[in-house]
């Protein structure tokens, strides 16, 4: 799948307002109230089923959107979920969140076989797991909170209900969340939507970019960000 960029006129739209690398203060307060000119700046892409799915006929039922843009090392996102019946997984941060609703970020340095997993449940709970190789079991770290490779994701206003679904508003430090710094990064905002019977047979998987098959873990069809 050919990677995906900013075009040049996105990103001088964005240079003007003043929410990319370089600016003294990032623009977007992370607040969830999506008042900030950076918003409107941006494009909104919508998760779509992968395509292995599409194929066999599955029809997404709940919709997600997700904007997002990177400022002065930190990766900053909107996510906004249609959920008719929110079915979270998990009492703290830490737990296995993706076994009911939750948002997942994926975080891969270009050119580096190690990539990050990054859970936020409706109820604001994150969780984050490395991963040393693509899809490797055996190399998968041990699940952590965050605190301890100093990634920071704050959901101010994760508000929801049953009737609308919920909004999620973050922002990630690049470097902490790494450790290296790097410039170049690859990110996948992907979802898991479950019903009440939090039941795998059941649930919806969807994202950004739209992956070829089932499986988020695919970094080469990640979003290149610059």
């Amino acid at each position: 799948m050919k990677r995906r960029f900013f075009s040049k006129k996105i990103v001088g739209s964005l240079l003007a307002a003043g929410v990319v690398s370089g600016c003294a203060t990032p623009l977007a307060v992370v607040d969830g109230r999506l008042d900030d000119s950076a918003w409107g700046k941006l494009p909104v892409y919508s998760l779509v089923p992968p395509q292995d799915r599409i194929t066999d006929g599955k029809i997404l039922r709940e919709k997600g959107t997700c904007r997002f843009f990177s400022a002065q090392r930190t990766l900053y996102l909107v996510a906004k979920f249609d959920d008719s019946c929110l079915a979270p997984f998990g009492e703290k941060d830490g737990d296995d969140l993706y076994h009911g609703d939750c948002c997942e970020i994926f975080i891969k340095p270009v050119g580096q076989p190690f990539y990050w997993e990054i859970w936020i449940s409706p109820d604001g709970f994150r969780s984050v797991v490395k991963w040393r190789k693509k899809d490797d079991l055996e190399s998968k770290g041990r699940l952590i909170d965050g605190r301890e490779i100093r990634a920071t994701v704050t959901v101010k206003d994760a508000q929801y209900s049953n009737r609308h679904g919920w909004i999620l508003n973050a922002a990630i430090p690049l470097p902490e969340v790494s450790g290296i710094g790097l410039e170049e990064w690859d990110i996948l905002i992907a979802r898991q939507n479950y019903d009440e019977t939090l039941s795998k047979q059941t649930r919806e998987l969807s994202s950004f970019p739209q992956l070829q098959k089932s499986n988020f873990h695919r970094t080469e069809e990640y979003f290149r960000l610059k």
